[in-house]
């Protein structure tokens, strides 16, 4: 039984450390756990497009800016951030400004300092009544126009044709049409429109008597499956297992998006300590536009606080398992990296996350590895990876 493949537990010390249709997959399952070191600190840049930010870090005094800040709190510091509207400017987002991301449209942020973070609030100026902002994202949210001024009934706005292909989706237009974007009167976020697909996938369980959740799922649809917590012979639930042996969650009521057939297992009677698992649960090629997109399922226990999640990617041809980690990864943006890391947005305990990778000439192999960094309730420090996986939009990689 494989009961290290779905991820990596690394235990970051306190005092030293703190810190995807067809698919081709090739993966190395059995992971081994070694020490994951990095600095005890994170770079935390704060900065705004011209409203006040009031911001908060730790058990610090409450602070304000209109600029930027740099600031390197330990990693798990608290972080409170509020964007101040006034009689200028209206707050429009959080700005994720390494990954060219909305990170959040709310004005107040409560944040548990991961990895490297940049946020700049985005502001749109109200005191001219002839102009408004529009900003314009696509399906990952990355911005396609940032805050650009558009003049109200005048000038010209043109949309781009398409946000994208996303697997099992269908675009079908923007949230606003080029004329309605001209005609608004206050500060427009255009997004794009898509329908799910028809497909359906299966759940099957194996031992369904004493487990909910087992059927047939429309694409994307959320699968809540619930475990009781002991058999019919009195053992306690242990955790959930997939056809191939992989553990994939350790908690009763496990919920995951889907968009793969699947056989599970519930777990009996075995001594088990639940830890956070994530793994890569599917990967689609589309040769014709060029794209391959991971997804990383996370399973993390309730004990455990998310810090920050993702996928690490290369095209390097010869990157090891060893370079895939987070000490060796560059941010997303810096285009002259061997591998670099795409961060979610989100940080609850179970979810997917995707990443597509676009630009891929069949003859390339691209190779990702999921990661997520905790905290346990003692202030430990961890970081999970999944098995590094490999795919092309060529043919199946022996």
């Amino acid at each position: 039984m494989k009961r290290n493949s779905p991820g990596k537990r690394v235990l970051c010390f306190a005092a030293a450390v703190l810190m995807a249709v067809a698919c081709v997959l090739s993966s190395w399952a059995g992971c081994v756990t070694s020490t994951y070191t990095a600095s005890g600190e994170c770079d935390l840049y704060i900065s705004s497009s011209g409203g006040w930010i009031l911001y908060k870090i730790g058990s610090a005094s409450l602070k304000r800016t209109t600029t930027g800040v740099q600031i390197n709190p330990p990693v798990g510091t608290v972080v409170e951030l509020e964007a101040v509207d006034d009689a200028k400017r209206e707050f429009l987002y959080w700005k994720d400004e390494y990954a060219g991301r909305i990170f959040s449209q709310e004005h107040k942020l409560r944040l548990v300092v991961g990895p490297n973070i940049h946020l700049k609030a985005m502001f749109a100026r109200i005191s001219d009544t002839t102009v408004h902002s529009v900003s314009v994202v696509n399906y990952g949210g990355s911005l396609l126009y940032d805050n650009k001024e558009v003049r109200i009934n005048n000038g010209t706005f043109t949309l781009p044709d398409t946000a994208g292909k996303v697997p099992g989706f269908t675009f079908t237009g923007w949230s606003a049409t080029a004329d309605q974007i001209r005609a608004a009167t206050a500060p427009l976020i255009v997004y794009p429109k898509y329908t799910v697909n028809d497909e359906t996938y299966t759940v099957d369980i194996t031992n369904n008597r004493y487990v909910s959740g087992a059927g047939r799922y429309t694409n994307f649809q959320t699968v809540n499956l619930k475990a009781e917590p002991k058999n019919g012979s009195g053992e306690t639930f242990s955790y959930w297992q997939n056809a191939d042996g992989d553990i994939v969650s350790y908690e009763r009521d496990y919920s995951f998006r889907i968009n793969y057939d699947t056989e599970l297992t519930a777990v009996y009677g075995e001594t088990v300590t639940p830890e956070p698992i994530i793994r890569t649960s599917a990967i689609c090629r589309d040769p014709d536009d060029m794209k391959i997109t991971f997804y990383a399922e996370r399973s993390i226990p309730e004990s455990y606080t998310v810090l920050t999640h993702g996928i690490l990617i290369s095209t390097a041809p010869n990157v090891t398992e060893l370079q895939m980690v987070i000490s060796k990864a560059k941010l997303e943006s810096d285009s002259t990296a061997v591998v670099r890391k795409c961060a979610g947005n989100s940080n609850e305990n179970c979810g997917t996350f995707s990443l597509a990778k676009g630009d891929i000439a069949n003859s390339v192999v691209v190779s990702a590895r999921p990661f997520a960094v905790t905290q346990d309730e003692a202030g430990n420090m961890f970081v999970t990876y999944g098995d590094m996986v490999q795919a092309s939009n060529q043919e199946a990689i022996q």
